[in-house]
């Protein structure tokens, strides 16, 4: 069992695969049941971020397009439609627990003018203290140099919005029980690596390129758990599929892999 101590604020990063069916279809049964288990977290008096990919997927199979949307345009089209549909299925989720959301969408701007960010970390702590959930992703329909690389699935998103609103954990929900020492779907011997405590070239060299339906992959990951563990925040990634996996996280079971924190915070 691992010992997760004081946990006040958590950021939960939900990636694009882990929402979808295989048909690349939000999964309603999976975004409620992620629901059901944020509000256990909740009445244990912890306060949860939710940083949720998922809308170019939405919008691209709203529009019934097949493969993946390479051109800009299409994309900022997918992402505007298909945010009104992710944010529709994460708040109907919500509602049956009687807890609020609000959308809040972010460039990588946002994180680099000294004033924008002082008002946004404002207004997600005001949200916190009222008992809102943040729901926050890229905002995809203005990103047009970022939209394909900026923040990786939201993998980068989720470690900035972490370090910025002095998280005490992020875990990151994939499509992928963890790292792993070679690439699992290629290689039976790739054994999954359960915890580090430091991020080392040899372990960054064991991530791999892009997953198959979104834009991140385990080597955005890593470098997300890079910024977060150098500012002592906890960081785990694990398959998002597993039963109750984030009450069984919060818990201590042993899932995925546990990125250790430096000791001192900022």
């Amino acid at each position: 069992m691992r010992k997760l101590r004081n946990l006040k604020t958590i950021v939960i990063k939900v990636g694009t695969n882990t929402l979808t069916d295989a048909k690349g279809k939000l999964d309603t049964k999976f975004i409620q049941g992620i629901s059901k288990q944020i509000k256990k977290l909740k009445h244990k008096g912890k306060s949860i971020i939710l940083v949720s990919s998922g809308a170019i997927g939405a919008g691209k199979n709203s529009l019934k397009i097949r493969g993946k949307v390479r051109d800009v345009s299409l994309r900022q089209v997918c992402a505007a439609i298909g945010q009104d549909l992710l944010m529709q299925q994460w708040r109907k989720s919500f509602s049956k627990h009687r807890i609020n959301v609000a959308q809040v969408l972010l460039t990588y701007d946002n994180f680099t003018t000294s004033s924008v960010y002082r008002n946004l970390t404002n207004a997600i702590d005001k949200l916190l203290k009222l008992g809102v959930i943040p729901i926050i992703n890229e905002n995809d329909v203005i990103s047009i140099e970022e939209i394909n690389t900026s923040f990786g699935d939201n993998d980068r998103l989720s470690a900035l919005v972490a370090t910025n609103m002095d998280a005490d954990i992020l875990i990151m929900l994939s499509d992928v029980k963890g790292l792993y020492t070679k690439n699992p779907r290629k290689y039976r011997d790739a054994r999954l690596i359960r915890e580090v405590a430091r991020i080392t070239p040899k372990i960054e060299s064991m991530a791999g390129t892009a997953s198959k339906g979104g834009a991140g992959g385990m080597r955005s990951k890593v470098a997300a758990a890079k910024t977060c563990t150098g500012e002592g925040i906890t960081v785990i990634i694990t398959d998002g599929r597993q039963k109750e996996v984030l009450t069984r996280l919060i818990g201590g079971e042993d899932l995925g892999t546990i990125f250790m924190p430096k000791k001192t915070r900022r």
